[in-house]
């Protein structure tokens, strides 16, 4: 460019050639009589960006089937169906071999969020402890959803036998266990959950009113009473019974021995309630003992005469009255009326339930055994008869 005028000069290139794009964008200083080279830079297109990949969120909601609440430490392994491929805890598809397995925490839950876009399906590896699953096989899941499942809690049924060890009237040789025909009926049998009744039943019958079908076998069904394998340390069995006339054997936890006991504090009181004859007590017309003068209990017995045959013949009533939820009667001879009972519990004896080993979801062998006490005879009363005979 010539006869320019003396001045100090900037460029500006407002036109790019096809296939060049700027390279200088604010103006190009130039110099007089001299030639500026200005470059530009071929417009080759940018390489776009790969879109991200496509990922989905979907959880698990683990409960209880009998009370919907949580359950914790269930583990899931996720396939993605169209893959044949597994999660591993990236949240990348691999083989089996390295399948992460995605546990349910404390609320039960699983949340996954950022797995590769798939048709996902979930399998149940393992099953918390005191559970079962109750879907075997795959479990479908919903993108942008839970899907909740169901463990069913394992229940368990209790079983065992009052028996009278050595027999009535001491027939036989005692060894505190129990021996084939020693089972007896009609004793109070109560099964507690954390010191309070759950359900009581009469030995020789079942908690849905049922003959057991063996003399002095009782049974718990754990699936009508709730009775969960988790919670087995809250429970204890406890025996109700004629405490004038019987007491508790050892304790052994062998399967033939017994596993509850009475508590010492429990024995003596009931020993000192009749630890005394009460004087001015009566008999009245039928034989029956009344009036006790000074108060508290009295043992109640009947008393009659047969002076053609020179003997007498006396014995304490221990009337009961009672049965258990199911109307089963409890026995007079071996329950008495309340104010003879006493009571023997799994508890004294440390004996756990949950330490028990379990068959077909029962626990057996929770026996009782109780023996025939030395009881004072009535050799008072045949002395009075005689006399009366004689005068």
């Amino acid at each position: 460019m010539d006869n320019v005028p003396e001045g100090t000069y900037v460029a500006y290139e407002v036109v790019v050639p096809t296939g060049y794009k700027l390279y200088y964008t604010n103006g190009v200083s130039v110099t007089l009589n001299q030639v500026t080279e200005v470059p530009n830079i071929p417009d080759t297109p940018d390489t776009p960006e790969p879109p991200p990949p496509v990922t989905v969120g979907f959880g698990i909601y683990k409960y209880d089937s009998l009370d919907s609440r949580a359950i914790s430490g269930a583990g899931f392994i996720i396939m993605d169906s169209s893959t044949g491929k597994y999660l591993n805890s990236s949240l990348e598809l691999v083989d089996r071999s390295e399948a992460y397995t995605f546990v349910t925490d404390y609320s039960g839950r699983i949340s996954i969020d950022g797995a590769p876009e798939g048709n996902y399906i979930a399998y149940e590896v393992s099953v918390p402890y005191g559970y079962r699953a109750t879907t075997y096989g795959s479990i479908s899941i919903s993108s942008g959803n839970t899907t909740s499942v169901s463990n069913s809690p394992i229940l368990i049924d209790i079983e065992g036998t009052v028996f009278l060890d050595g027999g009535e009237g001491k027939t036989s040789a005692r060894n505190d266990k129990f021996d084939s025909g020693e089972g007896i009926n009609g004793v109070r049998v109560i099964l507690k959950k954390n010191g309070n009744k759950v359900a009581e039943v009469s030995s020789g019958y079942n908690s849905r009113g049922s003959s057991t079908g063996s003399t002095g076998k009782y049974r718990f069904y754990g699936q009508d009473l709730k009775i969960r394998l988790l919670e087995l340390s809250q429970y204890t069995i406890e025996f109700e019974y004629n405490g004038i006339k019987y007491e508790n054997v050892a304790t052994s936890f062998s399967s033939d021995g017994s596993k509850a006991a009475e508590s010492s504090g429990n024995r003596s009181n009931l020993n000192q309630k009749f630890s005394t004859i009460t004087a001015n007590s009566q008999i009245d017309g039928s034989g029956i003992s009344v009036n006790n003068a000074n108060g508290g209990d009295t043992v109640e017995y009947q008393y009659r005469q047969y002076p053609s045959e020179g003997r007498y013949e006396s014995k304490v009533l221990y009337k009961a009255n009672a049965s258990d939820d199911r109307g089963n009667a409890y026995n007079d001879q071996y329950y008495a009326n309340s104010k003879y009972h006493i009571t023997a519990n799994t508890s004294q004896t440390r004996f756990r339930l949950d330490a028990q080993s379990t068959s077909n979801d029962t626990i057996y062998n929770v026996n009782f055994g109780i023996y025939e006490r030395d009881l004072p005879d009535m050799a008072i009363k045949k002395i009075n008869y005689m006399q009366q005979k004689w005068h």
